[in-house]
């Protein structure tokens, strides 16, 4: 195992990787949902002719000022949902990282018991044998 701090402690770090993957889940959905909000309400304003000029401009003032508060709404579902999938790639690269130095320690514990168990199967072999060179 490593013991550069990096992933000493697998079983914290899945925990933790659990964790934060929920996390950036949660950040996609929720940015989903408020962005669907953003696009779905409507943002136009029919003019009924039956009311007064006054009260016409004042429900374009109210529209405008509504569409500038969806489009805020896009913008802030947009950024929740690539904050999210960036935490989602960075807990994936860590987890592929720690992994391939557990598979290279293992690696190098294979190799060095391999090589303790050639060099006493080579003095098995030669034990009690005469060379006749």
């Amino acid at each position: 195992m490593s013991e550069d701090g990096c992933c000493s402690n697998a079983v914290y770090l899945r925990d933790t990787a659990d964790r934060l993957m929920l996390l950036a889940m949660a950040l996609v959905f929720v940015g989903l949902i408020i962005s669907t909000v953003g696009y779905v309400i409507p943002r136009d304003y029919q003019e009924h002719p039956g009311i007064s000029a006054k009260e016409s401009e004042a429900m374009n003032i109210y529209y405008a000022e509504l569409s500038a508060r969806l489009d805020i709404c896009v913008v802030v579902g947009m950024a929740l949902i690539a904050v999210g999938g960036l935490l989602t790639s960075a807990v994936f690269m860590k987890t592929v990282v720690c992994n391939q130095r557990e598979r290279e320690d293992d690696d190098v514990e294979i190799r060095a018991f391999r090589r303790l168990d050639s060099n006493s199967r080579d003095s098995r072999q030669s034990y009690g044998t005469v060379d006749n060179r």
